[in-house]
């Protein structure tokens, strides 16, 4: 059985993983909170937003992920890609690091199907914390909570 937490309960430098709507603004709205206890690679499942092969740079949740020849592309069916079969709109999961300026470095990029109850996503630390209007900071997004977001480990 799930334990539910409140908003006070988070803290700064637990794991989280949170689901939700990404806005233009760079705001994420989050629906559901995951209090993680594993893992130490960022995590973000989106939409891609733009694609620049040349540059190696693909755009998602407005975050520039840099990638490099080492980083490993596959497909649904777990078949290599080249960043170039990447297209806006794809849905993708990719694990990494947030780097100091701010961009995204993933390990490995995966193709996710598109599905009807499909949330963004991202998993990080909380970097920092704002009771007072119940929002958070993971992976450089600030997350803004609502009075009913559900909390659970």
């Amino acid at each position: 059985m799930n334990d539910f937490y409140e908003f006070s309960d988070l803290r700064i430098g637990m794991r989280v993983n949170v689901e939700g709507a990404y806005a233009p603004e760079g705001v994420f709205k989050a629906q559901q909170i995951s209090i993680k206890g594993d893992g130490d690679e960022d995590e973000i499942a989106a939409s891609v937003d733009s694609v620049d092969p040349a540059a190696g740079i693909l755009q998602v949740l407005g975050l520039q992920v840099r990638v490099s020849e080492e980083v490993e592309i596959k497909d649904i069916d777990k078949r290599p890609l080249s960043l170039g079969a990447l297209e806006p709109g794809m849905r993708i999961k990719t694990k990494g690091q947030v780097q100091a300026d701010g961009s995204f470095a993933p390990l490995k990029i995966k193709l996710r199907l598109h599905t009807p109850d499909e949330m963004d996503e991202i998993e990080g630390t909380i970097t920092s914390l704002d009771p007072a209007n119940h929002s958070l900071r993971v992976l450089g997004f600030q997350v803004v909570c609502d009075a009913d977001v559900e909390i659970e480990a």
